[in-house]
């Protein structure tokens, strides 16, 4: 035996090993290619669920983080009733199915089915809502649902809550929720925990269907009053019947009191008579709300077209009242031209006032010097001459050396030329008529250590420049400069 062993060249003990290290070796690439294609098979299935849990998220609202009731979001895939960890996934696929688990603890009862029985769990269940905490954890339907939906704002006022009203109900029927506000029945209170409620038998449906719908009259809520009232209430229904009663006038004498200022509205001489037909169609709609008077839109046109004032819009009712069959487009383009002419007459009007009181101020041509007629230019903010006041024309700023106004030259100026003294240099007389021989004894002349000249024109032409070295002169308005010159002149004279 040992004979052999030698020929052979090779221990017994070490044939053994050998073959143990070559079957372990087979057994690892075997147990390899089984889990790379198990997880191929796993794969492929995640891939084929993946649309259909999509759309199931969809239909739910989307996946949402956890909040005050939940754990933490996860998902997990596993085979033969592998359960994932707490406060991760709770559930996971039974054998040969790939699941995706439950929100957390506060969504356990549905995903922990999945780790037992396979399938999906969470709150993905044959498309409906399911964990405990959906209203008080405020899970349960995702954002997705509401973000997307703009109800008409309901603000604050009797006259636009009617017709936001309406507009709000319609759109809640377009997304099959207006059931929910006009229907019959009972409705889910939004403040109990799903669980309760669906002991008290509710469907998934219906718990969803009143949420949703209470998200959407939340968000058409615009003042703090309101959303005070929602508050209080138990479920949407009960919610906008009490704003109902706060807005919708409901008593007879409401109602009386309502149609008798319909009656009796007349549209301010100055305000745009569109803004008058929204106030007549808010009473209307109020009215019909309320269940009082019939008045369609023909009824509200006539009241508007009967509240005009006049003479400003007289014309137009003669226009308006031949017209046939009349409409809201055509009333709205007949009163809005209207009322831009008249807007455009008015303003005209202002300047045109604004400019003959300046005129009247310096009518007498006292005071500053200047002659009548010296209003303002509406776009110069300087004085015009005679022709060109209250003129959007450039103003002239050239100056007359005979008469000292501004806006004509010598030639042009009207004012007679006055007869110079040779002896005095004074104006008004000559020199057989002047008081003294002597330049002392003149009264015409003026003697100034800055003024060698006594002539009136260059005395304000002197004057003007010892005004303007005046750091502060070009922030002066022209009153406030000729102002300013006329004291130098006296001060200095």
């Amino acid at each position: 035996m040992a004979l052999n062993q030698s020929d052979a060249g090779v221990p017994a003990a070490s044939v053994n090993d050998a073959e143990l290290d070559a079957r372990l070796t087979g057994m690892e690439q075997r147990l390899g290619e089984a889990m790379e294609g198990r997880m191929q098979a796993m794969m492929s299935q995640v891939m084929s669920q993946l649309p259909s849990l999509m759309r199931g998220a969809l239909d739910v609202g989307g996946v949402q983080q956890e909040e005050e009731s939940g754990g933490d979001v996860g998902a997990s895939t596993g085979a033969s009733g592998d359960a994932a960890a707490p406060n991760s996934s709770q559930g996971s696929a039974a054998t040969g199915t790939v699941g995706v688990g439950g929100y957390g603890r506060g969504y356990g009862s549905q995903g922990e089915t999945a780790a037992t029985g396979g399938g999906v769990g969470g709150v993905f269940v044959s498309g409906d809502v399911a964990g405990e905490g959906l209203f008080t954890g405020g899970g349960g339907i995702s954002k997705l649902a509401a973000s997307h939906v703009n109800p008409p704002q309901l603000k604050k006022g009797a006259e636009q809550y009617p017709g936001r009203r309406q507009d709000m109900i319609v759109q809640a029927g377009i997304l099959d929720i207006g059931d929910v506000f006009s229907g019959g029945g009972v409705l889910p209170d939004i403040n109990k925990p799903q669980t309760a409620l669906l002991e008290q038998g509710f469907s998934y449906a219906a718990i969803r269907k009143t949420y949703l719908a209470w998200k959407f009259l939340s968000a058409a809520l615009t003042t703090e009053t309101d959303k005070a009232i929602l508050r209080r209430c138990t479920n949407p229904r009960e919610a906008l019947r009490q704003l109902d009663a706060a807005y919708l006038p409901e008593t007879q004498g409401a109602q009386q009191q309502l149609f008798r200022e319909f009656q009796q509205y007349q549209t301010p001489r100055k305000e745009n008579p569109v803004a008058s037909l929204n106030k007549l169609m808010g009473m209307a709609n109020m009215m019909r709300q309320g269940g009082g008077a019939t008045v369609n839109d023909q009824f509200v046109f006539a009241r508007l077209i009967d509240s005009l004032p006049n003479p400003e819009y007289e014309i137009t009712k003669q226009t308006l009242s031949v017209v046939q069959p009349l409409t809201r487009d055509i009333l709205v383009q007949q009163l809005s031209t209207r009322f831009n002419l008249l807007t455009e007459e008015w303003r005209k009007e202002g300047e045109k006032g604004s400019g003959g009181e300046q005129a009247y101020i310096a009518g007498d041509g006292t005071g500053k010097g200047r002659q009548a007629g010296g209003g303002r230019g509406s776009k110069s903010n300087g004085r015009g001459s005679k022709k060109k006041a209250g003129t959007d024309d450039r103003v002239d700023h050239r100056r007359c050396f005979r008469c000292n106004h501004r806006g004509h030259r010598i030639p042009d100026c009207t004012t007679k030329k006055l007869e110079q003294c040779d002896t005095c240099s004074g104006f008004g007389h000559n020199r057989e008529k002047c008081a003294t021989p002597t330049e002392e004894a003149c009264m015409a002349v003026v003697e100034h250590p800055n003024f060698a000249v006594v002539s009136f024109e260059e005395q304000y032409d002197r004057a003007e420049e010892l005004c303007k070295m005046d750091p502060g002169w070009e922030k002066l308005t022209e009153d406030e400069k000729e102002a300013k010159v006329q004291e130098v002149i006296t001060e200095s004279f």
